[in-house]
């Protein structure tokens, strides 16, 4: 479906009828932008993919007729249920937008999360799945887009390899959580990325000849968000930070173990102390480690006293042990 709108924002409800029934569906809207009497074409697309527990959505610029054929704009996609209510919501991360190129592909990973969207009460009983997508269009001259162009290009590289993993490019290899569920991934990444999985694709193994690993210790959330660690070297979400410091030490990732235990330092109390120095033990988190013992130093008389430490630390006398030992000296 083709709509013109003759402004600089344009926001389409795009309304799917029988969604669960649906695998594959796509929308274009255009909108006569006032740049040059242009007009640029952007398509929309419900991907048949899988990204965890998410329904990818998928967008491009087909097309845009003014000289430099792209434009500046900001994105903001929103699930309505029954009511009329947002349910859930994503924008774009950029607070200046970001340069369309006509060709760019953008996905949404964390808009369509399988439980929400199926739900009765979001697709009510004729399954009808209401998106809202607003685009909202900068008025631009030659050196403004030149110069937000450069902005959005500083950090090229990551942004580059990270849009081919969310366009879905060419994968070549799967993890597979505990749970279940299976993400797609390249090699190459994970070579680059991380000396477990290197040494375990250079040789002959079956994960190597299968393209596909099965890891039994962690759960697609984590594993989603470890990936996206390697594409970015970003981790702004410290939800998991316990099993992702677990999987940095496993699959031998530094800066994420650094992170994650530098993020966890901060969190360190009377009521996580103990658990925290099991967690260190585990992951080999000496920088943790230490941290929770100096804690456990300063606050040794209550928590020893009330028993808490105690009852937290049973099981684990080596590290009863550590703590004793850091005392003496």
């Amino acid at each position: 479906m083709i709509t013109d709108i003759k402004l600089y924002q344009f926001i389409h409800v795009w309304k799917i009828r029988n969604f669960r029934n649906i695998l594959d569906l796509k929308l274009s809207a255009s909108s006569a932008i006032p740049i040059k009497s242009s007009k640029a074409v952007f398509e929309i697309e419900v991907s048949d993919e899988r990204y965890g527990e998410y329904i990818p959505i998928k967008f491009k610029m087909k097309s845009c007729e003014n000289e430099q054929r792209r434009l500046r704009a900001m994105f903001d996609l929103t699930i309505e249920d029954n009511d009329g209510k947002n349910v859930a919501q994503s924008q774009c991360d950029k607070p200046n937008g970001r340069v369309f190129n006509v060709g760019d592909v953008s996905v949404c990973n964390d808009l369509l999360h399988v439980n929400t969207v199926l739900s009765d009460q979001v697709l009510g009983t004729e399954g009808t799945l209401k998106i809202s997508f607003a685009f909202y269009i900068f008025k631009e001259n030659d050196h403004s887009l030149q110069m937000y162009s450069k902005t959005d290009t500083k950090r090229s590289f990551t942004d580059d390899i990270f849009q081919f993993f969310k366009s879905n490019y060419k994968f070549d290899f799967e993890i597979v959580a505990n749970d279940g569920n299976e993400t797609k991934i390249h090699k190459l990444v994970l070579m680059a990325r991380s000396s477990f999985f290197r040494a375990m694709l250079d040789h002959e193994l079956k994960e190597k000849r299968e393209n596909q690993i099965v890891i039994d210790d962690f759960n697609s959330d984590v594993i989603k968000h470890l990936i996206h660690y390697m594409y970015t070297d970003e981790l702004s979400d410290f939800t998991y930070a316990e099993d992702l410091l677990l999987a940095a030490d496993k699959y031998e990732l530094p800066e994420l173990k650094r992170i994650c235990e530098q993020n966890l330092c901060g969190k360190i109390d009377k009521s996580n102390c103990g658990k925290l120095l099991i967690l260190s033990d585990q992951a080999n988190g000496s920088n943790l480690k230490n941290a929770v013992i100096d804690f456990v130093k300063e606050n040794m008389r209550e928590l020893w006293s009330n028993g808490s430490l105690r009852k937290q630390l049973n099981g684990y006398p080596h590290l009863v042990l550590d703590i004793i030992v850091s005392i003496q000296i």
